[in-house]
């Protein structure tokens, strides 16, 4: 596959992932417990992928570690995003949540001394500004943003960890892997609370199973190859626009203000991933 139409698929898990958080916000409000959520989403999605991809259901201790590895990484992003969003506001945890393109070339130099180019780090920078004004930028700092900056890190790692893993292991095991893990804690958690499951799963059976198959079993699939055959850097800003995508279909479907902000955002939000995709060659 080339570096092109992996980034393509990163494009298409963003624009999922932002017609997902409707999906989500809805299921949220209707008092679904936000453990119960992440934990039957990824349970659905893996059984799903399971289902689908039946014949490599052989893991190895490679593919085990791997998918515990990846998936903790995962589990802890969703746990923390989850946990911040009780102490501060949503556009704080939006924007934070974004950062973690800083955090992706940070993490590779640190855990793999890979060197990233000049012009990621630009588009990195760019991305960042795009993403203050897409969300509004953050407003009101309290302690539960620290904890969505923790969210952006873990996000930056899970990312750096699927571009590395996706290279030692097979990557439909890896998928199906890190998302049964992910459930696993998730559910240790809602047991830790004394949540009762089944109630859960009866608040919005239809649009639970849509976050399971679509913003779940497929983008993280799709995220997970793509990451595969592209640079962690790019793949990061790709997989940024989300946020602009979110905010498109919350226009279009729930009918919230269109403005000069998010307009702005989404140019500069598309000019950072137009710049990470320019190839520049080197003349002597």
């Amino acid at each position: 596959m080339t570096e092109k139409r992996a980034d393509l698929l990163l494009l298409i898990t963003a624009i999922f992932w932002g017609f997902g958080y409707m999906a989500v916000d809805i299921l949220l409000s209707q008092g679904m417990n936000p453990f119960s959520l992440i934990g039957l989403r990824f349970l659905i999605a893996s059984i799903f992928l399971a289902i689908i991809f039946n014949k490599k259901l052989k893991f190895s201790l490679k593919d085990i570690k791997a998918s515990l590895i990846v998936g903790s990484a995962l589990f802890l992003a969703f746990g923390t995003q989850t946990v911040a969003m009780n102490y501060t506001t949503t556009t704080n945890v939006s924007f934070i949540t974004g950062i973690n393109v800083v955090f992706v070339p940070i993490l590779l130099f640190t855990l793999f001394k890979k060197k990233v180019e000049k012009k990621q780090i630009v588009s990195v920078l760019i991305s960042v500004i795009g993403l203050a004004f897409l969300t509004g930028g953050m407003t009101n700092l309290v302690a539960g943003d620290m904890l969505a900056l923790l969210c952006a890190f873990f996000f930056g790692l899970h990312i750096v960890l699927i571009s590395f893993y996706s290279k030692e292991v097979d990557i439909i095991k890896l998928s199906i892997g890190q998302m049964f893990v992910t459930a696993l804690l998730s559910f240790l958690i809602v047991i830790f609370l004394d949540v009762n499951i089944i109630k859960e799963i009866n608040i919005n059976i239809k649009l639970l199973l849509f976050t399971g198959l679509i913003p779940s079993a497929l983008c993280f699939l799709l995220q997970n190859i793509g990451l595969k055959y592209t640079e962690s850097s790019r793949g990061s800003i790709i997989l940024s626009t989300e946020s602009l995508w979110g905010a498109i279909f919350a226009i279009v479907f729930l009918s919230e203000p269109f403005t000069l902000t998010i307009l702005i955002g989404g140019i500069i939000l598309f000019l950072a991933v137009l710049i990470s995709e320019i190839k520049i060659k080197n003349k002597r």
